[in-house]
């Protein structure tokens, strides 16, 4: 089995940035809207690219096991098992590239954060649908990023 191995300076650097993200996407304050009310899609490609190339440096081994994200005893253990668990038969883990899952979860918080600002800021924020390809664009080009470090 492949541990979740992590690098924990990219970790530490991901946990401060993903903390300011989320301040920032559902922050009112008019000074901060001030400054990126101009440049709104560019601060989401920023601050996606950035959260996501951390992400993808924080993760070393370039397979995830199912197992490791499922967890073995946890709800979701049946979608990753073959045969009769409770009789002990041979679990079956499937691996995931690291790339095919960060691209998943880019997906997932690009959109989800969208839908949720306007929730988590008191109806002060809107929905738009330019943020999620601002946001889209950032973490793709984060994974690239990521991608490319790594090679």
């Amino acid at each position: 089995m492949i541990s979740a191995k992590i690098r924990w300076k990219y970790f530490s650097a991901l946990f401060m940035c993903v903390i300011c993200t989320i301040y920032l996407g559902i922050t009112t304050n008019a000074k901060l809207k001030s400054i990126t009310k101009d440049n709104d899609k560019l601060a989401h490609f920023v601050a996606f690219f950035v959260d996501t190339w951390l992400f993808v440096r924080c993760i070393v081994p370039k397979y995830i096991d199912t197992e490791a994200i499922f967890g073995r005893f946890g709800p979701l253990r049946r979608i990753v098992a073959y045969g009769d668990l409770d009789s002990g038969q041979t679990v079956m883990v499937y691996r995931i590239p690291k790339y095919v899952l960060v691209i998943g979860l880019v997906i997932v918080a690009a959109v989800g954060s969208e839908l949720l600002q306007p929730v988590l800021s008191g109806g002060k924020r809107t929905f738009d649908v330019w943020d999620i390809a601002g946001n889209l664009l950032g973490g793709l080009t984060g994974v690239a990023g990521g991608y490319l470090c790594e090679m």
